[in-house]
């Protein structure tokens, strides 16, 4: 995404949105990049809107998705890892279904090159997330290959990436195995984690198990 320093300053007498559509890589869902001018600041903000969430460019907060209220999302958070409901609680099969279809073009797996060498496999054998690879694909090129950005889209802890110590995994369609929509009971979601299918930086995740699925590194 162009960086808002890249628009203009407009009068502060005036507030002015332009709105222009993007195809996203294999998907039939269009980002809409919202360029909006605040009277009071007098400089563009560009806000990506995509999947039904608003992210902010530059803080990547996301509002509440679908038909989960900021209270359910909430209540879910304050339960106990390990004690947290299955997502078909709160998600329709038709939601599931159609967050896991965005994985139609493969996964990717992001983890920590000490963990591959221990299991011999991209995870854990109980599972562990994966992102859509049109999705990753897309983040290093908006991220322009700051690996700190792309980090902070993840939900991952800063440095996770730009250390070295994490690799990221490409996992064709065919390969994927028990795709679902996490929890939050994993033993890899974090305080970051979010219910509803999505980081907390609005990118799109998921679950598999990892035993015996071949995977290929993807270098940065």
């Amino acid at each position: 995404m162009t960086s808002p320093d890249a628009y203009p300053s407009v009068p502060r007498t005036s507030a002015r949105i332009r709105i222009a559509t993007k195809d996203e890589p294999r998907s039939p869902i269009r980002a809409i990049v919202c360029i909006f001018a605040h009277p009071e600041e007098g400089k563009a903000s560009p806000i990506r809107i995509i999947n039904g969430s608003t992210i902010n460019a530059i803080s990547s907060k996301i509002a509440p998705k679908g038909g989960l209220s900021q209270s359910k999302i909430d209540e879910i958070l304050r339960t106990r890892k390990g004690q947290r409901p299955d997502p078909s609680a709160y998600m329709s099969k038709a939601e599931i279904d159609a967050h896991l279809s965005k994985f139609d073009g493969g996964a990717v797996r992001v983890t920590s090159a000490d963990d591959v060498a221990k299991y011999g496999t991209a995870g854990p054998p109980s599972g562990g997330f994966v992102m859509p690879k049109s999705e990753f694909d897309y983040l290093v090129r908006e991220a322009g290959g700051n690996m700190r950005v792309v980090e902070r889209r993840l939900g991952l802890d800063s440095g996770s990436l730009s250390s070295g110590k994490t690799v990221a995994l490409e996992i064709k369609p065919q390969d994927m195995r028990n795709l679902r929509v996490p929890s939050g009971n994993e033993g890899g979601a974090n305080g970051q984690w979010v219910p509803g299918g999505y980081t907390s930086g609005g990118v799109p995740e998921a679950v598999m198990d990892f035993s015996g699925v071949p995977y290929t590194p993807i270098k940065f």
